[in-house]
């Protein structure tokens, strides 16, 4: 039996190579073909082979079955196995990617400096929604719209000086954003943020619990005040209110920051008033703690008006206007222009007397009568020749000059020490004192003394009783009048009637009459 000494495969036949390695068979020595145990050997091996080939074909489809169903098995339970590994796989990733997404989005929504420059974008392209989505306030009356972010658009776009102020003001809050709260309120420094128009700072309101830096709005307030009714007060064109009551005040708000125009109306019979100012409510030095006062209607007041007895029948006239009531009806007249004019006038048979138009001025009470016009009248159609007592014989028609003039002195005077007395001005009566006698020291230290303890005096009614020409050369002589007044001290009010006796003489430098003494004759009452 022949080998290929270089596989050890059997030859068999004629061949001179191997089939297996292509060694020449030739080379292989023939020592075993004749040799019998080599046969043996030959046919034991062989029959070995067989014996293991056969055994070998028995066992290999058992073990194909055995790994054909291995595989189902496996096939079995692979397919969800490897569902879930993906399910897990795609799970993580997406957590990574939205871990990711959370912290990029934390620190973009956190820079302050991104909320800057947005909050400045969104003013300068006019970008409304862009803008409120970027602002805050922490006033519960405050709501930010698109109306009120129009109002901050259109005033930094008109000043763009303030915007960039209000910018730097921003990126120097922006550096205590991410400083500890709690430390921040130990040192004070967001104590400002209350006065501060525009201010940045962490916002409650942050997605996911994120930190979400906005622009905060502190409101701003406009206190009206009226000393007079009726007035009606507007807001970009808008009323907001209207004085109920004298010395009217109202707190009219929340409003942003911003320019607004501001106006009040008034309109009565005697007045018809409109005044519109606009208002910068931000670069204001006349804010103070982010309100703001406006006076509406200081052009008006009210006067009361006194006239004596004789003339409280005399119809009023406001600026040359007939108001159809008596002086009696109209005591109090207003609201009315510090310029208005006030006359009375009355009317006997086919006369009319009628006063000058007084300018009302500062003055709280306007005195006018017409009494020397009717009392001229009545003594020329001598009808009041029993009601005046006339100590000197010679006083006739040639002293009626003199009786007018010395009248309305002393009526004067009366009328003017209660405005002397009720505002502490001694000015008010100086032109009636004779300068030099004792009486135009004593009534200015009196006139002082009054107002300081409290003493108010309105004069109801004076009449005068006598006078009596002294001396004709000095053309001097006394007045008596009866005085009727309503004093008020200590919140108390008492109603006193007094006879006075006035002395008075021409001075010659001043050309007019003047008192040089006064004496109460007796307290009626």
């Amino acid at each position: 039996m022949r080998k290929c000494k270089s596989c050890g495969r059997i030859i068999e036949g004629n061949d001179r190579f191997c089939l297996i390695c292509g060694a020449k068979i030739e080379e292989v020595k023939e020592e075993l073909n004749n040799n019998e145990t080599d046969v043996k050997t030959y046919e034991k091996e062989k029959l070995e082979n067989s014996n293991e080939e056969l055994k070998e074909s028995t066992e290999k489809p058992l073990k194909c079955e055995k790994n054909i169903y291995d595989n189902r098995e496996k096939n079995k339970k692979s397919p969800l196995k490897g569902r879930s590994n993906k399910l897990i796989l795609i799970s993580l990733s997406l957590f990574g990617i939205l871990f990711f997404s959370y912290k990029q989005l934390g620190a973009y929504m956190s820079n302050p400096q991104n909320v800057i420059e947005k909050f400045k974008v969104s003013i300068l392209d006019k970008n409304e929604q862009k803008l409120i989505d970027l602002l805050d306030t922490e006033s519960s009356s405050l709501k930010i719209d698109e109306e009120g972010a129009k109002v901050i658009i259109d005033y930094f776009n008109k000043n763009l000086d303030a915007l960039d102020e209000t910018i730097n003001y921003l990126i120097r809050d922006s550096k205590l954003i991410n400083k500890n709260d709690e430390l921040s309120n130990m040192l004070n420094l967001n104590t400002d943020n209350e006065k501060k128009l525009f201010y940045i700072k962490n916002s409650k309101k942050g997605f996911l619990g994120l930190n979400k830096i906005k622009v905060y709005i502190n409101p701003i307030f406009i206190n009206v005040n009226s000393k007079v009714e009726g007035v009606k007060f507007f807001i970009n064109g808008k009323e907001m209110c209207e004085s109920d009551k004298r010395d009217f005040n109202l707190k009219v708000g929340p409003l942003v920051p911003g320019e607004y125009e501001l106006s009040y109306k008034f309109n009565n019979e005697y007045v018809s008033l409109e005044q519109t100012e606009t208002v910068d409510l931000i670069e204001n030095f006349s804010l103070y703690d982010n309100e703001f006062i406006y006076e509406m209607g200081n052009e008006l007041k009210y006067v009361t008006l006194k006239t004596s007895e004789k003339s409280k029948e005399a119809t009023v006239y406001i600026d040359g206007k007939n108001t159809g009531k008596k002086a009696y009806e109209l005591s109090d007249i207003g609201p009315i222009l510090y310029n208005t004019k006030i006359s009375i006038e009355i009317k006997q048979e086919d006369n009319i007397f009628k006063s000058d138009e007084v300018e009302v001025g500062k003055r709280k009470e306007l005195y006018i009568d017409l009494d020397s016009q009717l009392y001229e009248y009545e003594i020329k159609n001598n009808k009041e020749e029993d009601k005046i007592g006339k100590v000197s014989s010679n006083f006739d028609n040639d002293y009626s000059e003199l009786y007018y003039n010395v009248e309305n002195l002393v009526k004067d005077y009366t009328y003017n020490f209660t405005v002397a007395v009720n505002n502490n001005n001694f000015e008010a009566i100086k032109k009636y004192l004779y300068q030099g006698e004792d009486l135009y020291d004593s009534q200015e230290s009196i006139v002082k003394q009054f107002y300081n303890d409290g003493i108010r005096e309105e004069l109801i009614d004076i009449k005068i009783e006598k006078i009596n020409i002294l001396n004709e050369q000095e053309l001097s002589g006394t007045v008596e009048a009866i005085e009727r007044y309503s004093i008020k001290q200590n919140d108390e009010e008492q109603e006193k009637l007094f006879n006075v006796l006035y002395e008075f003489k021409f001075n010659n430098i001043s050309g007019n009459y003047e008192l040089t003494n006064i004496k109460h004759l007796d307290k009626l009452n």
